[in-house]
C-alpha cells in the first residue's frame, strides 16, 4: 500500500474505533488533535484527485483531455464522492464549484472535521443560544 493511501486508511482506522453508535460523548482533544493534524497532511492524491494547475487563473479547473469542452467552475454543479459510510461515520469529498453557496444547516450530535484540498472557503458558524430563563417577579416578597 502506498504512503499516500494509508493516509487515508488510518484515518478510516481511527475513526472505526473512536466512533460508534454506543458512544455518547464528544471526541478528546488527544483524538481531535490526531485527526486534524492527519487531515493536514491529506493532498488531493491521496483521495485519488489530480493536483490543480497553478498557472490555469481561467476559473475552469482540472485540466480536460479538451480544454473547449469545459464549462467553468461557477456553472458546475456541487458534487460528492462517498469513501466510507456506516452508522458510525461518514468519510467523504464535496466539489464546489467557485462561488458556490450551500445553504445553512446543521450536524446535530456530530462532530465534523473538514479537509480543504483546493482552493480557500469562507464559513460563517453559529452556536445556538438559549434565551435566559425569565422569571416573574412580583417585587418584594410579599405574604398573603
Amino acid at each position: 500500500m502506498s504512503t499516500k493511501s494509508s493516509t487515508i486508511q488510518t484515518i478510516y482506522d481511527i475513526c472505526k474505533k473512536s466512533f460508534s453508535p454506543a458512544i455518547t460523548h464528544s471526541p478528546s482533544s488527544q483524538l481531535v488533535h490526531k485527526l486534524s493534524s492527519l487531515l493536514d497532511t491529506v493532498t488531493p492524491a491521496d483521495v485519488g484527485l489530480k493536483e490543480e494547475n497553478v498557472d490555469d487563473d481561467r476559473g475552469y479547473g482540472l485540466s480536460l483531455p479538451n480544454p473547449f469542452n469545459r464549462a467553468p467552475r461557477w456553472a458546475q454543479p456541487i458534487t460528492y464522492m462517498d469513501i466510507h459510510e456506516c452508522d458510525s461515520f461518514t468519510m467523504c469529498i464535496f466539489s464546489f464549484p467557485t462561488s458556490a453557496v450551500i445553504p445553512l444547516h446543521d450536524h446535530p450530535g456530530m462532530t465534523v472535521f473538514s479537509k480543504l484540498l483546493y482552493g480557500s472557503l469562507h464559513v460563517k458558524a453559529f452556536d445556538w443560544v438559549e434565551p435566559p430563563q425569565i422569571v416573574k417577579s412580583n417585587g418584594p416578597e410579599h405574604s398573603q
